[in-house]
């Protein structure tokens, strides 16, 4: 999970600082949490 949650982090608030990555599912809601998810997933493949 550690080698997980610095991208995960960016790609739910755009920082790598912040709130913890599942703290940030809360806020953004979870939706929009799984579709930034999936942006991210698409740009690595």
């Amino acid at each position: 999970f550690v080698q997980l949650a610095q991208p995960m982090r960016i790609a739910l608030i755009g920082s790598s600082a912040g709130p913890g990555v599942f703290e940030m599912f809360f806020v953004v809601g979870l939706h929009e949490a799984l579709a930034r998810l999936e942006r991210l997933r698409d740009t690595i493949e």
